[in-house]
């Protein structure tokens, strides 16, 4: 007879920071559209888009808001002093893991097992939201017998702009498998337009 092995649930949750960036890629017909309509707010572009009223002037019936334009690409937890992913079993708390962390360089052999993306902006007829959030990012649970931080990978988005650079948690893998988070609770403290 097998013996059964009792699995603890483990919580992940990713608190503090983070971005929600979405991309629109636009022909030259609609970027003519809306930079007409940015000029009648006497706005640029990245500001008029943000405008109350801009999908108003727009008059366009395929475009009638900024989620009509814009597909999220990436969301995370950024990686910086205000961030960290808390690990919990029940109501113990195991480990917090700052993201910095993740990154850290100082190190002869690395803490975690990290695997780095890069946004790369590529085509000139691209318009970029990015939205800063703050909350519980994301929360993963993950089923196992004891928590090992070897099995563990986190995939991490690095994109450099003319605004700045954003790091973010994106993902997080146990035993190579990725695991789909559970929850976002957080809310939109402000947003911007890259072009």
């Amino acid at each position: 007879m097998l013996e059964s092995k009792n699995e603890d649930t483990i919580v992940i949750n990713g608190i503090g920071l983070g971005y929600k960036i979405s991309r629109a890629v636009i022909t030259d017909d609609v970027k003519f559209k809306l930079e007409k309509t940015a000029k009648r707010l006497q706005l640029d572009l990245n500001q008029a888009l943000l405008d109350i009223d801009f999908f108003t002037l727009l008059e366009d019936e395929i475009i009638t808001s900024l989620s009509d334009l814009f597909i999220e690409i990436a969301f995370g937890l950024s990686i910086n002093d205000r961030s960290m992913l808390e690990f919990r079993k029940g109501a113990k708390k195991l480990r917090n893991i700052n993201t910095t962390e993740l990154s850290s360089e100082n190190t002869l052999f690395p803490i975690y097992n990290i695997q780095k993306n890069v946004l790369i902006n590529d085509g000139k007829n691209q318009l970029f939201l990015v939205q800063h959030i703050f909350g519980s990012i994301y929360q993963f649970k993950i089923q196992t017998q004891q928590l090992i931080f070897d099995d563990l990978s986190f995939e991490t988005l690095e994109w450099e702009n003319k605004s700045g650079n954003f790091s973010i948690v994106k993902n997080l893998f146990f035993d190579s498998n990725k695991i789909i988070p559970k929850r976002k609770d957080y809310i939109v403290t402000s947003q911007h337009i890259i072009y």
